[in-house]
């Protein structure tokens, strides 16, 4: 794992995380920007993945499920020094799935099949990432610019299912 700040500051809330949220996390993931070396701070935001084992939250609910851990963060050194660094709040981006939310393969994936960094695992979204890379490799899927062509000789009125 690198040692950059912005590493060490996901990191630490992916530590909080799993503290706060105990046995119904099943995973934390870094996708997006930060995960493909890109990320121009303090513009970017940091994408973050979080599974629960089961949830019929709302997605305001789910993100408050979330509110202790980020509560907390806020009171590390790793979010001062970020402040310091840049003159701004990082800004976490959570997208929360249920483990069948997740299993359902839902398009905030598809990147994820190429960049990713796992930060905890109980293995539901490692054997999912991979899943639905033979999914893509099956279909011819490949990414052209920022979007994804799904299966290149598609007839219309075709559904594809991932």
């Amino acid at each position: 794992m690198s040692s950059s700040l912005e590493w060490r500051l996901v990191e630490r809330y992916a530590e909080l995380l799993k503290r706060e949220l105990g046995n119904s996390l099943s995973a934390v993931a870094v996708f997006g920007s930060l995960a493909r070396g890109e990320a121009k701070f303090p513009e970017s935001d940091i994408d973050v993945l979080v599974v629960l084992r089961s949830t019929s939250c709302t997605i305001s609910g789910r993100l408050k499920l979330l509110n202790g851990a980020r509560e907390m963060l806020r009171g590390l050194d790793e979010y001062s020094a970020f402040i310091s660094k840049y003159g701004w709040s990082p800004v976490i981006q959570e997208h929360v799935l249920s483990e069948e939310e997740l299993k359902a393969h839902p398009p905030v994936l598809l990147d994820m099949t190429q960049h990713v960094r796992i930060l905890h695992d109980s293995g539901v979204l490692q054997a999912e990432l991979e899943k639905l890379k033979a999914r893509l490799k099956e279909l011819g899927a490949r990414k052209v610019g920022g979007f994804w062509v799904l299966k290149p000789d598609v007839k219309a009125g075709e559904a594809v299912e991932l």
